[in-house]
């Protein structure tokens, strides 16, 4: 049976993709609540799903699968009080938080209601990362010491943050940040759940554009990681095109993408393939799979962890920002 999702906001601009996901796998959502009415209803309308204006009546709803909260980033928290006691499997947005208290008050609240619950993270669970990841751990790289990852996209100069629906993008107030909140974070995720434990962060932010001066366009985030490694993550909407995906140094190989593929190589070799390892399921598909029961509790409290722990790094990281740029020790 085609699992029954309840859409909590639209307001995020993945909204439109989860919907899509949704209506491929189960033909629409099952129902979509939204404080903006407006926005609710036409993705209502588009989508051939039903709206509700109140949230107690699709929070009490028996017929409910599961949950997706896709709204901005700084309501997440007030969303997940009422939708995580549910004890349904429930997906929210990324980032989990805007604040680390909040990141911790939603993984308590996990905790004590054992609700399955998954992050929008994906870059994680991408067959080209798994596969990288695997063969870092295979010893195929020797020891690995840099750990780096660039996201970014053209936001900035396509001006997509003006659509009146996603403009609570550039406003601090309701995302935290710029580039740095929205992009950053999925790498800060994706290493701290390959490399482990952070013990220091620093970085430093721009705005290159000239678009939305209030924010930053650009980021650049450096880690250093518990066992001593090396990571450094690279987030922008200014980036006309680029390089994107997931570096690691060993002491015997280097390991990059060209193109799909993850290649490795070392001194007076010739770049070779590596091994391709399956992805996990991600974005709507992972919602799916908690709410059948696919993935372990030990893949589910592993992503949670670097979830919360991506919310506290960023929080070092603006605070380094914002400051002299320097290091700012911290344990996550």
């Amino acid at each position: 049976m085609a699992p029954r999702i309840a859409i909590v906001s639209t307001a995020h601009i993945h909204t439109i993709d989860y919907c899509k996901d949704i209506a491929r796998e189960c033909g629409a959502p099952h129902v979509i609540w939204d404080d903006d009415e407006a926005r609710g209803r036409s993705y209502a309308e588009k989508f051939n799903s039903r709206f509700e204006p109140d949230l107690g009546k699709v929070l009490a709803d028996p017929a409910v699968d599961g949950f997706a909260v896709c709204s901005e980033n700084a309501r997440h928290t007030p969303l997940l009080r009422r939708v995580i006691p549910v004890g349904k499997p429930t997906f929210c947005e990324k980032p989990l938080a805007v604040d680390p208290a909040e990141a911790d008050e939603v993984a308590a609240l996990v905790a004590k209601h054992g609700t399955p619950f998954t992050c929008g993270y994906i870059r994680a669970f991408t067959a080209p990362n798994r596969s990288s990841l695997a063969f870092a751990e295979s010893g195929g790289l020797g020891t690995p010491h840099h750990w780096i990852y660039r996201n970014a996209h053209h936001g900035a100069y396509g001006r997509w943050f003006d659509n009146p629906d996603l403009k609570w993008f550039v406003d601090p107030a309701l995302s935290g940040g710029g580039a740095m909140m929205d992009i950053c974070t999925h790498g800060l995720h994706l290493l701290r759940l390959y490399a482990g434990p952070v013990a220091a962060v620093r970085a430093s932010v721009a705005n290159l554009s000239g678009a939305w001066p209030q924010v930053e366009d650009w980021a650049m985030v450096e880690l250093r990681f518990a066992s001593g490694a090396i990571g450094r993550v690279e987030g922008a909407w200014c980036f006309p095109a680029a390089p994107l995906g997931l570096e690691i140094v060993g002491s015997k190989r280097t390991l990059y993408r060209v193109g799909d593929e993850v290649v490795c190589r070392g001194p007076d070799e010739e770049p070779r393939p590596v091994p391709t390892v399956e992805g996990r399921p991600y974005r709507m598909g992972r919602l799916f799979a908690l709410v059948r029961g696919e993935l372990s509790k030990d893949e589910i409290d592993r992503d949670l962890e670097a979830a919360v722990a991506a919310v506290h790094l960023m929080d070092a990281a603006f605070r380094s920002a914002r400051g002299n740029g320097g290091w700012i020790e911290i344990k996550a």
